[in-house]
């Protein structure tokens, strides 16, 4: 049985997938060694390196509505 990350990465290159994440953990796409380096250049560097990193921008895109039911 095939592992999940044994698919093509989406790059076209028919190198095998694997995730790219945050220096946090978190999940940003899936890469192979010949585009992860590209693919990181699309993100703000500070996620690489500080888990504690905060996105700013669209502030009301990550408030909660606590009213609605």
């Amino acid at each position: 049985m095939k592992g999940y990350y044994d698919k093509p990465c989406p790059c076209g290159s028919g190198e095998l997938r694997y995730p790219l994440k945050d220096g946090a953990g978190l999940f940003l796409t899936y890469v192979c060694d010949r585009c992860e380096e590209s693919a990181r250049k699309r993100y703000n560097p500070d996620i690489w390196n500080n888990p504690h990193y905060c996105a700013t921008g669209d502030e009301e895109a990550l408030e909660i509505d606590y009213d609605r039911p």
